[in-house]
C-alpha cells in the first residue's frame, strides 16, 4: 500500500415534492474517487439512488419511508475469504436498504410506533459469491412530558448469509443469525435544537444453523 493525494467528484440531482400532508425527496448521486498517484485502476465509482418520504396519515399518525440503492465499483482484487483469484480486478457491488416507521399518538402523553427494515448486499459478478440478506422489525411505546420521554422498544433482526467461506477457504454453507433485543429509552430535549438520548437493554443472538 502507498499514499496518494485524491479527490472526490460527486455530481447529483435532487427532486422534491411537498404537499400539506406529504414530503417526498428523490435524489441521485454519482461519486468518482480519483487518485493522482499510482495506476488508474485504483480509482473507483459509485451510483446511489435515495428516496425519503414523510406522510401525515391522520392528525395522530405519521409514516416515514426511506430507501436507497447503491452500486459501487472497487478496482482492487477482492478475496472474500477464499483467495485473490476469486474476484480479481474490478468488482462491482450492489447494496439495497429500505425501512419504514409508523408512529401513532395514542393520547396526549402516550406515543407508540412500529418499524421494519430490509438490507441486501451482494457482489455483481459471476459465481457463487457471498450474499447477505437481513430483515428486521421493531415496536415501542413511550410516555412524554414537557421536554422528556421514557419508553421501551423490542427489536428482532434475521440475517442470512449465503455462499460464505470459512477462513481456510472451504464453503461454510448458509449462515443464519437471529438477534432479539429489548431496550429502555430516555430522551431529553436540550432547548429547541438539541436532544440527548440514553438507551440500555439486553440482547440475545442465536446462530440458527
Amino acid at each position: 500500500k502507498s499514499g496518494s493525494p485524491f479527490t472526490i467528484l460527486r455530481p447529483g440531482l435532487v427532486l422534491a415534492l411537498s404537499t400539506p400532508r406529504t414530503i417526498h425527496r428523490l435524489s441521485y448521486a454519482f461519486t468518482y474517487f480519483l487518485f493522482f498517484e499510482g495506476p488508474p485502476t485504483q480509482n473507483s465509482t459509485a451510483n446511489r439512488l435515495d428516496y425519503q418520504g414523510f406522510v401525515d396519515v391522520s392528525r395522530s399518525t405519521t409514516l416515514l419511508l426511506d430507501a436507497n440503492v447503491l452500486q459501487s465499483r472497487t478496482d482492487t482484487a477482492t478475496s472474500l475469504g477464499q483467495d485473490a483469484s476469486l474476484l480479481p480486478g474490478a468488482t462491482s457491488y450492489l447494496g439495497v436498504t429500505a425501512d419504514e416507521t409508523l408512529a401513532v399518538d395514542l393520547s396526549q402523553p402516550w406515543r407508540a410506533w412500529e418499524g421494519a427494515t430490509f438490507l441486501l448486499q451482494t457482489p455483481l459478478s459471476a459465481g457463487p459469491n457471498p450474499q447477505t440478506t437481513s430483515f428486521g422489525g421493531r415496536a415501542g411505546i413511550e410516555h412524554a412530558w414537557r421536554s422528556a420521554a421514557l419508553g421501551v422498544e423490542g427489536r428482532m433482526n434475521d440475517t442470512i448469509i449465503r455462499n460464505s467461506f470459512l477462513p481456510d477457504g472451504s464453503p461454510a454453507g448458509t449462515q443464519q443469525e437471529l438477534t432479539d433485543t429489548g431496550v429502555a429509552q430516555w430522551r431529553n430535549d436540550l432547548g429547541r435544537h438539541f436532544t440527548d438520548r440514553l438507551e440500555a437493554g439486553v440482547m440475545r443472538v442465536d446462530r440458527l444453523n
